[in-house]
């Protein structure tokens, strides 16, 4: 009975761990997609919070370029990298 339950969890051992790889790739995904929606709503409010406070135009776009740059710079590893799984995952 005991060997049966060994060689039943080593035979399930690889699903179990690609279900697992699965459930942290959705969460990660879920992560970054809230976190995409988050930094679009703040680019929203952003101006209008801006011009309801008078501030001039180009002060936002100021922001707005420092903005796109810091995003582009922070966000440009991880939308390669993805891409690159995306790529190795296609060939095999």
């Amino acid at each position: 009975m005991n060997e049966n339950l060994n060689t039943l969890l080593d035979s399930l051992d690889e699903e179990i761990e690609r279900k697992c790889f699965e459930l942290k790739e959705k969460q990660r995904e879920k992560n970054m997609n809230r976190t995409f929606l988050i930094c679009c709503l703040l680019f929203i409010i952003v101006p209008v919070t801006l011009v309801f406070l008078g501030l001039s135009a180009l002060t936002f776009i100021t922001w707005a370029v420092i903005f796109m740059v810091v995003s582009a710079v922070v966000l440009s590893p991880v939308i390669f990298k993805s891409n690159l799984e995306v790529l190795y995952n296609e060939k095999i």
